[in-house]
């Protein structure tokens, strides 16, 4: 078996972990995972409170990003974060009816009572 970053594959290990090596690595792997999570979510904040706005841009071809920011071959871009100044601050207005997505004590029940 292979082990990579591929989103399929690591889900396939993870199901079929029982060894103590595969269990290390699968550890490793969603380990590394959350602290790229963690990263960015800190980037983001402190862009904010910079009155920045920025996204994330995950599904990039690397080889391509690697050569446009001439990267050396033992680094490479997983993710993209552009961050900059928003032209305009949208409109905030609610596209939900919340009576249909906000349910008490049982689905499908809506209000307080």
């Amino acid at each position: 078996m292979s082990y990579s970053n591929g989103k399929y594959q690591f889900y396939l290990m993870i199901e079929t972990s029982f060894g103590i090596y595969e269990s290390l690595i699968a550890n490793r792997m969603i380990t590394s995972f959350l602290y790229k999570v963690i990263d960015y979510i800190l980037q983001l904040l402190t862009a904010v409170s910079h009155n920045l706005r920025g996204c994330l841009v995950d599904f990039i071809d690397i080889k391509k990003i690697n050569k446009i920011l001439n990267l050396p071959d033992h680094i490479t871009c997983q993710v993209l974060v552009p961050i900059g100044y928003p032209d305009k601050t949208p409109n905030k207005k609610d596209i939900y009816n919340k009576k249909e997505r906000i349910f008490y004590n049982k689905w499908g029940k809506s209000g307080s009572s």
